[in-house]
């Protein structure tokens, strides 16, 4: 019955740098990561939002705009985010949460109305302690949706409770089936074992728990039964479990497991899958060892993030994050690896929050070396690369100049278009269009304008899926920063005026509590100013808006403890980061 394990792990190690892929940074939410961020077009406008909880910070709502920009729409009381989705029968989008850490209810939000996010806590419980999950589901296939977590009573000993929630009402919820025996963490849900009847799994999430796993199967209405139970060879903490849609083409869904040593630093990832009624098989997809232990846990998801019709493993290891790709019934082969230095990758999602056919991996993740920050980064399958003019360059109206780029295979792409914008990005027009899959240079003549804020944009048209005529996505890439059309006297006289961006605190140990803070842009640019304390969290937000060339000073009044702060200047070319010092 291990054969298949054996064999996977063998091929694992053959073949998982054999093919290649590549990311492109699509977005960056800052003092936001850790927590699970969800996309749903959550006031339902036709336009998609990024949701996530930000501990101790209260729940927001991004929406996204045009070409990866983004808006802060709506924020709602602090709460832990499980699942966004309908509950209640009655049109109005849901979303499940809980404070964990303490004593604290569970927590259902509802849309006050059909065109506002859900804002509103419209049902809780209060008598919970170390919740996890709170998932939407309709276990017993009756119709009526059920919310499905895990719990502990205050006044009982610290195991861990299975339990059901079930709608009865406009934002009413009962109780309607729990065990009080096997521990538990996150959970999955499917017919696992194709007999008609609904499936829960979930981990053991403790020190001790040897890897072990746990099926339930719904037997009837509102009832369950443990049906499956394993213990592998494993490690101390197994929070992470996830499942997928077939993604070996053997017509059986999978789920995954993560399992954890703590001290040792070595994760391993195991795919269960049923091979008869109610009884499975784990293979073993990967190992990895050296991680940091600042995080007990991660999670992870399988999704289509190359839009070819088949989902892949995207596996947070706390260090990196992982993608596998099957090349055979129960053959997966690692195809990425993330490597960011000084991130623990704690929460992975995957939405196609741009609309653009290929979905985002939605990384939340904190930084371990100061600051200490919790950021979340949107990341997309890269299709084209733009090469010049990529920023800083200085062009004359009509000039033929030669545009240049390269493409990605995965995933692939028919055709090509191109676009200009002489307002830093924020308005485009048409090049070209219908280029060719083969063409990697375009002669452009450039326009009759002048100019320090010009951006190319093009777009790759990937290759339709198979039996599909529709291109299974757009990719897109932008030049990294502005370039100039205009004399070369204006031009240069702008340059030598601010050359670089720049960030200077003039007093710096402070001794009042004026914080004065000067920045330089040398061109248009999304600003951020953001002071951080020691922690990694946000003081004070000084600047989020678009501001003009040149030189900015700014003036904080806000009373600031003693202590070691740092300023942070964003914009979409560059980052830099001050330390400061507060003295009494």
């Amino acid at each position: 019955m291990r054969k298949g394990f054996r064999v996977i792990f063998m091929l694992n190690i053959m073949v998982c740098f054999g093919v290649g892929i590549s990311f492109r940074r699509a977005h960056e939410f800052p003092s936001s990561g850790g927590l699970r961020a969800f996309g749903f077009d959550t006031d339902r406008d036709g336009r998609q939002n990024l949701v996530f909880g930000a501990y101790p910070r209260p729940i927001q709502f991004w929406e996204h705009i045009d070409f990866d920009r983004y808006v802060l729409e709506d924020t709602t009381k602090w709460s832990v985010l499980y699942d966004v989705g309908y509950l209640d029968g009655d049109s109005l989008i849901d979303m499940v949460g809980s404070q964990c850490g303490g004593v604290y209810p569970l927590y259902v939000y509802e849309s006050p109305n059909q065109s506002m996010n859900p804002i509103s806590i419209v049902w809780g419980d209060s008598l919970f302690y170390g919740i996890r999950g709170g998932y939407i589901t309709d276990l017993d296939q009756d119709g009526i949706k059920e919310i499905l977590f895990r719990y502990s009573y205050l006044d009982q000993p610290p195991w861990y409770h299975n339990c059901v929630y079930e709608n009865t009402g406009d934002n009413q919820y009962t109780l309607i089936w729990e065990d009080t025996i096997h521990c538990s963490a996150y959970y999955v849900n499917d017919d696992f074992d194709l007999d008609g009847r609904i499936e829960f799994a979930t981990g053991y999430p403790y020190p001790g728990a040897y890897g072990r796993v746990s099926v339930w199967e719904c037997i009837g209405d509102n009832n369950y039964q443990f049906a499956f139970h394993d213990t592998i060879f494993g490690g101390d903490n197994n929070y992470d479990i996830f499942s997928a849609n077939d993604m070996d083409g053997n017509g059986k869904p999978e789920f995954l497991f993560t399992s954890l040593f703590l001290f040792s630093g070595t994760a391993h990832l195991f795919l269960y899958e049923a091979i008869g009624d109610n009884i499975y098989d784990y293979y073993l997809i990967d190992s990895i060892t050296g991680l940091s232990m600042g995080v007990d846990h991660g999670r992870s998801i399988c999704s289509d993030v190359d839009a070819d019709g088949i989902e892949e493993i995207v596996w947070s290891s706390i260090n990196q994050w992982h993608i596998y790709k099957a090349i055979g019934i129960h053959q997966y082969q690692r195809i990425y690896s993330s490597n960011w230095a000084g991130h623990q990758v704690t929460e992975m999602n995957v939405y196609d929050l741009n609309e653009n056919g290929y979905p985002e991996i939605i990384e939340s993740y904190q930084q371990n070396v100061i600051p200490f920050i919790h950021n979340t980064i949107l990341w997309e399958i890269e299709g084209v690369r733009l090469h010049q003019p990529n920023g800083g360059e200085v062009l004359q109206p009509g000039q033929q100049y030669t545009i240049t780029w390269e493409k990605f295979d995965p995933p692939g792409a028919d055709s090509f278009a191109l676009f200009f914008s002489s307002d830093s990005g924020r308005t485009y027009d048409t090049i070209v269009t219908s280029l060719t899959s083969d063409d990697t240079m375009y002669l452009w003549t450039v326009p009759n304008v002048v100019s320090d804020s010009c951006k190319i944009m093009i777009w790759a048209y990937g290759p339709p899926r198979p039996g599909q005529n529709t291109p299974r996505g757009t990719a897109w890439d932008f030049s990294d920063s502005v370039f100039a059309i205009g004399p070369v006297g204006i031009i240069a006289d702008n340059r030598r005026q601010i050359k670089d961006y720049s960030l200077k605190i003039p007093q710096n140990p402070i001794t009042s509590n004026n914080l004065r803070v000067r920045y330089s842009l040398p061109r248009p640019s999304e600003v951020k100013l953001i002071v951080y304390n020691a922690l990694g969290q946000v003081e004070e937000m000084l600047v989020d808006e678009s501001k003009e060339p040149g030189i900015h000073d700014i003036e904080s009044n806000k009373s600031l403890p003693s202590g070691i702060y740092f300023i942070q200047l964003q914009t979409q070319d560059k980052t830099i980061t001050k330390k400061i010092i507060k003295l009494r």
